[in-house]
């Protein structure tokens, strides 16, 4: 009677304790809810056991994921990923028999060469025997999922889902050049966790872009710094709502009220009002605030017309880093530098410096000194100078004197005697 209406374990349970009770309700309870055939044929699924990681592999294409998923934009491809570098490759696909994935794979493994272990879900061209026996002959182990679990291949799983994500941010094109602009950034994009492209853990390199000409030599050693943080918005912020009824997926709206610590009620461009969580929204920038991406400033091409406010452009340039005009000096000229007040007197005039010094050093004086010009020492070198030879003024061109041979009196010195004999 207490279980007629084929209630659960907790409130068969609760109905029978309102009622009676004998030692061991409960077990016997559980156990007769557990061994009706009606109660389990419906029963929800048990919870989700935590996932178990597949073994590290031992080096680069050791073990590849692979995987076809759903049609995309009626477009069937063949997912492809290195377990160890992320290396991810994808071919457009017209069928999906065995014989069109074994040609794309001799293909993959004529490049890299051959894996250890090949992972894929059940699906028909890969459970063939035909595709059995081609893995057995190349040496490769072939371990297969679950069926009906995705979650054990998450590796090949995780790719489908980028692939797909990014061809539709690409927009319409050709899908060929699609694909080869999405591999080509793919390859080249470091890792969070090691800092490393998927090309320079597969093949131990990096593969030049046309981003190499900003910083050819720039490959810094350790991963940049980045802080998780809690996202907010405020009244009158622009945003993205998600659209939970259509296409397409983010819709542009505006916060207009804050209606719980993480709940927004906003108002779309058509004037319709939504509540959000702030996991459905994502910021918005308007176009005008755009930041903008190129490298060389480009030069001012307006012109405020003509007159005085052309010629005050000319006079004034601004910096275009911190909107600022730029002071110009007036060019001078060397005559304008040149003090007048200083007028340099006759050489002849200045004292002998090279007497005082002669006293100082201990140098004998020479008995016809007086007949000689320039310092009256023996070793202080002797030059005539005038005011002919110095020019007065900055501006002037220095005029030299010609060339005199000196007049002091030629000894040998006195150390050379002991050698002599």
């Amino acid at each position: 009677m207490l279980h007629e209406g084929h209630p659960g374990i907790v409130r068969m349970k609760g109905l029978a304790r309102s009622y009676v009770w004998w030692p061991g309700i409960d077990k016997m309870v559980e156990n007769w809810v557990a061994s009706c055939p009606n109660c389990q044929v419906v029963r929800p699924a048990p919870p989700h056991a935590p996932p178990q990681e597949w073994e590290y592999p031992r080096g680069p294409w050791s073990r590849i994921h692979i995987d076809f998923p759903g049609p995309t934009r009626g477009h069937t491809f063949l997912v492809i990923v290195d377990a160890y570098s992320k290396w991810l490759k994808v071919f457009p696909m017209t069928s999906t028999t065995t014989d069109a994935v074994i040609k794309q794979l001799r293909k993959l493994f004529v490049t890299h060469g051959l894996p250890d272990v090949l992972v894929s879900d059940n699906g028909p061209q890969f459970t063939s025997n035909i595709f059995e026996s081609f893995l057995a002959q190349q040496g490769i182990r072939h371990a297969l999922t679950a069926p009906g679990h995705p979650l054990a291949n998450g590796r090949a799983e995780r790719m489908v889902r980028f692939t797909k994500e990014k061809l539709q941010q690409l927009g319409p094109g050709d899908i060929t050049e699609k694909l080869e602009k999405l591999l080509s950034v793919q390859h080249i994009t470091p890792s969070p966790s090691t800092n490393l492209s998927p090309a320079e853990l597969l093949m131990d390199r990096k593969l030049r872009s046309s981003l190499d000409c900003l910083h050819p030599t720039y490959a810094p050693n350790t991963p940049l710094d980045s802080t998780s943080k809690v996202r907010t918005f405020s009244v009158g912020d622009s945003v993205y709502a998600k659209n939970l009824i259509g296409e397409p997926l983010w819709i542009p709206a505006e916060i207009t009220h804050i209606t719980g610590p993480r709940s927004y009620r906003v108002q779309t461009e058509d004037g319709l009002f939504w509540s959000r969580h702030i996991d459905q929204l994502r910021s918005r920038f308007p176009q005008e605030h755009r930041p903008c991406l190129s490298l060389v400033p480009s030069p001012d091409v307006t012109s405020r017309g003509e007159g005085e406010e052309q010629e005050e452009n000319q006079q004034a340039r601004i910096n275009p880093m911190c909107n600022e005009p730029l002071r110009q000096e007036p060019s001078r000229t060397l005559s304008q530098y040149q003090d007048p007040s200083l007028e340099l007197e006759d050489c002849t005039s200045l004292p002998d410096l090279g007497a005082d010094i002669g006293m100082e050093m201990g140098w004998e004086e020479r008995p016809d000194s007086s007949s000689l010009t320039g310092s009256p020492f023996t070793g202080s070198p002797s030059r005539e100078m005038s005011a002919d030879t110095f020019p007065l003024s900055l501006g002037e061109n220095v005029k030299t004197s010609e060339p005199q041979r000196s007049q002091r009196t030629r000894k040998s010195p006195t150390y050379l005697k002991e050698y002599i004999r």
